[in-house]
């Protein structure tokens, strides 16, 4: 669901979610390819698969590739690296890899200042109507 948020919360609007699984329909989603529109006009797509083999502990690389360039960057956030318009390599550090820290942190200033979240209710269900979508149409073909 983590994926599936960022990519709805570019900033444009999702109008039409597709998935399609690799092996068998049987068992869990071990491999699966999903599909993005917007209204707007551009489409992304997120692969992901549990049956790829990664690095000791959890470290897995991930990519975003645009027209502009490709950010490069270890999943759990220690690096980052863009190329493409601007090359640049990005090291956060380890001060709060699991965002937790950040989490908390915006959940106690939004009750101080009586505001809403950084991510909202609205955000939640919006993405967990997304997935339930690409989970409907697996089972549509």
């Amino acid at each position: 669901i983590h994926w599936i948020s960022l990519l709805a919360s570019l900033g444009l609007t999702v109008v039409r979610m597709r998935a399609a699984r690799a092996g068998s329909r049987e068992g869990l989603d071990r491999s699966v390819l999903v599909t993005l529109e917007y209204a707007e006009g551009p489409v992304a797509t997120l692969a992901y698969s549990w049956e790829l083999r990664g690095l000791p502990n959890g470290v897995r690389w991930s990519a975003c590739y645009g027209t502009a360039g490709t950010l490069r960057f270890e999943t759990n956030g220690l690096l980052a690296l863009q190329t493409g318009r601007r090359r640049r390599v990005i090291v956060p550090g380890l001060v709060d890899l699991l965002g937790y820290r950040a989490m908390w942190a915006d959940f106690f200033e939004a009750i101080r200042h009586n505001r809403a979240p950084a991510y909202t209710l609205a955000a939640a269900e919006r993405d967990l109507r997304l997935v339930e979508d690409a989970y409907a149409s697996l089972d549509a073909h």
